[in-house]
């Protein structure tokens, strides 16, 4: 469980430091920092050696993530974007421990 949430985290962390890189200081769109953001973090989880259940499930979590972050920057132009980035990757964190505990836990056969 450390390891599968240590690179969550990690991926997370890559995913937001890339977006935040290119959105604010090479000024780029958020659409494109957030396209680049995610396909590291999706490098991270595949070069991160899990089983392909977990890796999977990492997947699904961060393609969540990005996707709740556009629609929060869309739908409430009031909330920051690293706000809105940062609540989605909290969501992530939530449903990628729920899928832990249910579909990683659950016995093979």
């Amino acid at each position: 469980m450390a390891r599968y949430l240590g690179v969550l985290l990690a991926a997370l962390a890559a995913d937001l430091a890339v977006w935040h890189l290119l959105s604010y200081r090479v000024e780029t769109t958020m659409l494109i920092g957030g396209v680049a953001g995610l396909s590291v973090a999706l490098g991270v989880v595949q070069l991160s050696g899990l089983q392909r259940r977990a890796r999977d499930l990492l997947t699904i979590s961060l393609v969540l993530s990005t996707l709740l972050s556009l629609a929060l920057i869309l739908l409430l132009p009031l909330l920051q974007p690293l706000a809105a980035r940062a609540l989605a990757a909290l969501a992530a964190l939530g449903f990628a421990l729920f899928g832990f505990a249910l579909y990683l836990r659950k016995p093979k056969g």
